[in-house]
């Protein structure tokens, strides 16, 4: 028993490799873990601001009769609604940005009243494919 205990053997070399192997691997399967995750979680954070700025728009259009002509509109009053607000209809008076930190795309029919927010996802460009590249829009 004292032979084990007084052993002034340490790891040898392969050993520590071995270990910092098996390690970096574990490190890189989290890593990955935890960046799907996080693309993810954007994605449905894009979802829920683009649902912000819709109900934002639907409480302009109650009070001034159709749909902002940009998202402008919904936090500093236009000169042909009389009616709007007293406060900004989105929070903190400020138009929101996508989670990459983009400004959302807003079109505007007026032929038909319908409108579309859009944000361009993780690449930023319009257009876009793949899980996380692709856009992100109203019409979804």
């Amino acid at each position: 028993m004292k032979r084990f205990i007084f052993n002034k053997k340490g790891l040898s070399l392969i050993e520590m490799l071995v270990v910092v192997g098996i390690l970096a691997f574990i490190m890189s399967v989290v890593a990955r873990s935890v960046s799907q995750s996080r693309k993810k979680a954007q994605i449905k954070e894009a979802r829920i601001l683009i649902g912000l700025i819709e109900q934002a728009m639907e409480g302009f259009s109650l009070d001034c009769g159709y749909y902002p002509e940009s998202l402008e509109d919904l936090v500093s009053a236009p000169s042909d609604c009389e009616e709007w607000g007293p406060q900004p209809y989105l929070k903190n008076g400020k138009i929101p940005k996508d989670p990459w930190k983009q400004d959302f795309l807003y079109e505007y029919d007026e032929d038909s009243g319908s409108f579309a927010i859009i944000s361009f996802g993780a690449d930023k460009k319009p257009g876009g494919s793949g899980k996380f590249n692709k856009d992100i829009s109203s019409l979804d």
